[in-house]
């Protein structure tokens, strides 16, 4: 019978999609496959090739309460994790980060079955950094493994991150560059702490662009639906960035925040 690999990821793109990857891999030499995330993960997963998806208990919070909380979710998610893998005979658990990750890893350690966890950036995430130590192997996509205890330094694998194949083939299509009067497309997208850096800088470093250029800029932020970026623009420069399209700030939010919504602007 083939081996069975359940691959746990938190509920956003920056873990599942490199989940995906993985499991299309070990799809690919016949392993089975098993999904664990939370809801928000669901809609990452419409194309994941996988058996099953267990929806395990699971969250985050701040102060004494929220802790609390979380720790009860938690541990009722490690329980229905560690019934499901032995309903299924997991043979190993991956994790990839996202604290719904957390309750199959822990399920996995504490039931003494092979587990891994991959990191995406080159700082340990909270959840990976928690249970790095425990883990039988740590593998990341950098050298640097910023906050990451000696000993899980030393023993990391860097083996990059995992790419679905769609996006592995554009590594092979020709860039085309633009006419030298044509739009230049400029596609912006970060995960939901590293947009905070663009959200700040990339409409700062746009703007400071010779007008000739602006005009021909058709900037496209990535964002998760209902995301929105409050900070304002300058009304002087942005509707010259885009003639069909503006990012749209709100007026409460004095600093930049890291999410972006889409509405319409004014004809230029």
């Amino acid at each position: 019978m083939s081996k069975l690999c359940v691959v746990a990821a938190g509920g956003t793109g920056g873990h599942m999609f490199p989940a995906e990857a993985l499991a299309r891999e070990l799809s690919a030499r016949g392993w089975r496959v098993v999904l664990a995330t939370d809801h928000r993960g669901e809609q990452y997963a419409h194309a994941f090739p996988a058996e099953e998806r267990l929806a395990l208990d699971a969250a985050t919070g701040s102060g004494p309460l929220g802790l609390i909380k979380a720790g009860v979710a938690i541990f009722k998610g490690v329980m229905q994790a560690r019934t499901a893998f032995d309903r299924l005979g997991a043979d190993v658990v991956v994790g990839f980060g996202g604290y719904p990750s957390a309750p199959a890893l822990v399920a996995a350690v504490t039931s003494q079955r092979p587990t891994v966890i991959h990191e995406q950036n080159a700082v340990l995430g909270r959840t990976n950094r928690i249970l790095a130590p425990y883990v039988n192997e740590v593998a990341s996509s950098f050298p640097t493994l910023e906050r990451a205890p000696a000993k899980v330094q030393g023993r990391s694998h860097v083996v990059g991150s995992p790419v679905r194949a769609d996006i592995r083939a554009l590594f092979d299509r020709a860039y085309a560059a633009p006419d030298a009067d044509g739009p230049i497309h400029v596609l912006v997208t970060g995960g939901s702490q590293g947009a905070r850096i663009l959200s700040e800088t990339t409409p700062r470093a746009l703007a400071a662009l010779p007008e000739a250029i602006r005009r021909r800029l058709k900037p496209v932020p990535k964002a998760r639906p209902g995301s929105r970026l409050r900070s304002r623009p300058s009304s002087a420069t942005w509707p010259s960035v885009c003639r069909r399209r503006i990012w749209w700030w709100g007026v409460r939010a004095p600093r930049p925040a890291p999410n972006w919504r889409w509405r319409p602007c004014r004809p230029c």
